[in-house]
């Protein structure tokens, strides 16, 4: 991530844990930060009193927090702006968008199949227990591969 200058005002889409960071990040530098999401709190998954506490925090140090809404378009405006507008009609113009919106495993490629270790056939996710082992005793599954927390 490399910008030429702090943005006056940028739009984080994503209410992961990726884009919560980069949202305090940005807002720490005094950027005015506008964070969208799909879920109606940030960090779907976490227990749900911290998920409520984390989105109050946001609020409180400065960050406009848009729940349940969608990205529709982005275009370029006069000056070189971005006009990011919502399935809500919310309509942001920002000079940057960043788009935190997920990670997919890279598995398909690294033999794992051959070596007997099972993938899942729609993500690609490595397939592990409540220990991270795979279906191969010997390996072990950590991280984005396995896409979990």
């Amino acid at each position: 991530l490399m910008l030429p200058r702090r943005p006056d005002k940028i739009v984080v889409v994503g209410g992961g844990y990726i884009g919560v960071e980069f949202a305090g990040f940005f807002q720490g530098y005094g950027a005015e930060v506008h964070l969208f999401m799909r879920k109606d709190l940030p960090l779907f998954g976490f227990d749900q009193d911290v998920r409520s506490h984390l989105c109050e925090v946001l609020v409180e140090r400065g960050i406009h927090v848009h729940a349940g809404e969608n990205t529709v378009s982005i275009e370029q405006s006069r000056g070189g702006k971005l006009l990011y507008r919502t399935d809500k009609g919310t309509e942001i113009v920002a000079d940057n968008v960043l788009f935190a919106t997920g990670r997919r495993p890279n598995s398909w490629d690294l033999g794992l199949e051959e070596a007997g270790v099972k993938l899942d056939p729609d993500s690609g996710k490595v397939l592990v227990d409540a220990y991270s082992k795979t279906s191969v005793d010997s390996v072990f599954a950590l991280g984005d591969v396995t896409d979990r927390m």
